[in-house]
């Protein structure tokens, strides 16, 4: 495929999400690559996602951060919006454990410093960003050197302080208990997500699992934090994840 949108010219489909299509572009004068999501004005007739598109440019336009995508430019056509977006080599998180299977603790580590360091500037924003999962963290190299970058802030909300969000959104597998039990939660939610993130790049999988969200639920609320026999982990690692993934948002551990 190719094809010219404003000042780029778009290439291959990189990626695809349930209300937007991702490309690889070229900017035609300057040659410089981006990631160009591109969003069907048809779709955003639903003022839900009209809303979560509004927050995602907020958020990428006034939060620069090493570890945050940054929104280099947006604009529309008569059909489509777009985004101008950091182009990050690397893929996502999810492709990157899937290839190497599970992250040596070292790596593990590093990589979750870097997700950390992203959600704390974006908490301190009084934002939270309610969909972190693995598919929502970016590469800029799919190596272990890579930076990590947050994305995808269609679902992030402003919190004004000491104030709780109600809306049931993001994915299950790493959604917050109080979050599954449709009650009021804050940043802490945030946290969770990381937990389970944390978990899957150092098992492999998610620490909790379901055939449905009912079943998900009931298993968080009454099994045990497990990692496999054939899988040993130090005490520190295994104290951050008992501290992340700890059911009462009131206990769980905080960002530094």
């Amino acid at each position: 495929m190719s094809k010219t949108v404003g000042d780029y010219q778009l290439k291959e489909k990189i990626g695809k999400g349930s209300y937007a299509d991702v490309y690889k572009g070229t900017h035609k004068v300057t040659g410089q690559k981006y990631a160009i999501k591109t969003i069907s004005k048809d779709i955003l007739s639903e003022p839900k996602l009209l809303a979560g598109l509004e927050s995602e440019i907020k958020i990428m336009r006034e939060f620069v951060h090493e570890n945050i995508v940054c929104l280099h430019e947006y604009f529309s056509s008569e059909k489509n919006f777009y985004l101008v977006l950091e182009l990050c080599e690397g893929g996502d998180l999810s492709k990157f454990i899937k290839k190497k299977k599970r992250l040596d603790e070292r790596l593990a580590h590093n990589f979750l410093a870097q997700i950390t360091s992203g959600l704390a500037f974006l908490h301190e924003k009084n934002f939270i960003h309610r969909d972190l999962k693995p598919a929502n963290v970016l590469l800029s190299e799919f190596s272990d050197n890579a930076v990590l970058k947050l994305a995808d802030f269609g679902f992030a909300r402003q919190l004004s302080v000491a104030s709780l969000a109600q809306t049931r959104c993001g994915t299950p597998l790493y959604m917050a208990p109080e979050i599954l039990e449709s009650k009021d939660y804050d940043g802490r939610a945030d946290i969770w997500s990381v937990g389970c993130i944390f978990y899957e790049m150092l098992v492999g999988t998610s620490p909790f699992k379901g055939a449905n969200e009912g079943d998900l639920l009931m298993n968080i609320k009454t099994k045990e934090l497990n990692v496999p026999k054939d899988i040993v982990l130090s005490e520190v690692s295994i104290q951050i994840l008992i501290k992340l993934l700890e059911r009462h948002p009131v206990r769980r551990a905080a960002l530094p």
